[in-house]
């Protein structure tokens, strides 16, 4: 569970390895919560991770965010 915590600090901090820092996470409270999902670190990271939006978004979150805002205006 300590990596999870690690990578969501990482992910936090900001910078260019943040997005790939917050991936590596979600993956390792993905594989907490599958061995046990009543693990209250992992089910806390989880809550944080979902809660808290990253710095920067992905490319792909932003072109989505792009085009939806191109359809509102029509």
């Amino acid at each position: 569970m300590r990596d999870a915590e690690d990578a969501f600090a990482r992910a936090r901090s900001g910078g260019a390895g943040a997005l790939a820092a917050r991936a590596e996470a979600m993956r390792a409270v993905g594989r907490a919560l599958a061995l046990a999902p009543e693990n209250t670190a992992a089910l806390d990271v989880f809550a944080r991770l979902v809660a808290e939006p990253p710095e920067v978004l992905s490319p792909e979150a932003e072109r989505e965010l792009a085009r939806e805002a191109d359809d509102s205006e029509r």
